[in-house]
Order: structure tokens, then C-alpha cells, then sequence
């Protein structure tokens, strides 16, 4: 016997017309694509798991300890300062679920949902604005750690009573 092959075809996890389809409508493939075309259920794999992660990533930065160090310059006390930071974390929870429902429920990613508020050429300068945020964000506290960083091995190498280069923890090999 011979073997038959399935005549159904794989379930696309995404949705949308086909690229012949595009063509023929010759709509641009800078304003659809597969990366922005709506998902089936089936092609999700965002999990609660996954939502925990991105708000504990969120939540847990340096620019937050570096907040809440900044409250403990101002006198707060330590109750202050952790409720302050709990409301925040809680507020933060509550808008990623919020943004993301409607992703949720339709399966349309967050570049094509702008569209509906800002039109197709706002949702480009949103989505700018949103990027030169982040990396705004997720940039400052290796800068700010790599300054700290060697404003600490600077202090040390000139305070350093050892004239050993290889004593010093932050010695140049170029120096030796």
C-alpha cells in the first residue's frame, strides 16, 4: 500500500492575505508583512510567565533602585519609600495588562494597533519615540556603572600606597 499524504494543508499561525494577494492590491510591504499580520490563538506563545518576567524586568532596574535611593535623599523613610514602590509596581502591572489587552483579544501586535490612533505615519513616529525611549532607559544604567566603575579605579590607583601594578584590582597592563 501506498502511503497517502494528508490533504490538509498546516494551519498558517497567521492570518492575512497572501503575498500574490498583496501585489495584486500592490499594497507595500513596508505597511504589511507577515511580522505585522494578526495571529491565531494557536500561534501565541506568550504564557503568564512571560508577562511576570517582563514587568519584573520592568520593575526591577537601576534607574528604580537609583529612584528610590533618590527618595531616601529626600527623607523618606523606609516604609515611604517601599509603598511608594509597590503602588508604582502595581500601577506598572496594570498598564502593561491594559496595553496588551487588546493584542490579546484581536491577535494584532502594538505597531499595528498605533495605527489606529496616530494613522499609518504617526504609528512610524510613535513607534521611533517609543524605541529612542528604551534605549534612553535600558542605556543609563551601564553608563552610569561603568563611570562609577572607573571613578572607583581611579580613586583606588591614585590612593593605593602598594606601587605594585598587579596589587591594584583595576591596574592598567599598559601602565606596568
Amino acid at each position: 500500500m501506498r502511503k497517502t499524504e494528508s490533504a490538509e494543508a498546516p494551519v498558517p499561525t497567521r492570518l492575512g492575505p497572501s503575498p500574490d494577494q498583496l501585489a495584486a492590491h500592490r499594497i507595500s510591504p513596508r505597511f504589511y508583512n507577515a511580522d505585522l499580520a494578526p495571529s491565531r490563538k494557536k500561534g501565541r506563545s506568550w504564557t503568564a510567565y512571560s508577562v511576570f518576567t517582563l514587568w519584573a524586568n520592568d520593575v526591577h532596574s537601576l534607574g528604580n533602585y537609583g529612584f528610590a535611593l533618590g527618595l531616601f535623599a529626600l527623607g523618606l523613610g523606609a516604609w515611604q519609600i517601599l509603598v511608594a514602590l509597590l503602588v508604582g509596581a502595581a500601577l506598572l502591572f496594570f498598564l502593561l495588562t491594559l496595553s496588551g489587552f487588546m493584542g490579546y483579544k484581536t491577535g494584532v501586535p502594538y505597531p499595528v494597533m498605533s495605527r489606529i490612533s496616530f494613522g499609518i505615519h504617526g504609528a512610524q513616529l510613535a513607534a521611533s519615540v517609543r524605541g529612542i525611549v528604551a534605549i534612553a532607559w535600558f542605556s543609563s544604567p551601564p553608563s552610569s556603572a561603568s563611570s562609577s566603575c572607573r571613578g572607583t579605579c581611579t580613586t583606588h590607583r591614585w590612593s593605593s600606597s602598594t606601587s605594585s601594578a598587579d596589587s591594584a584590582p583595576c591596574s592598567d597592563p599598559s601602565s606596568a
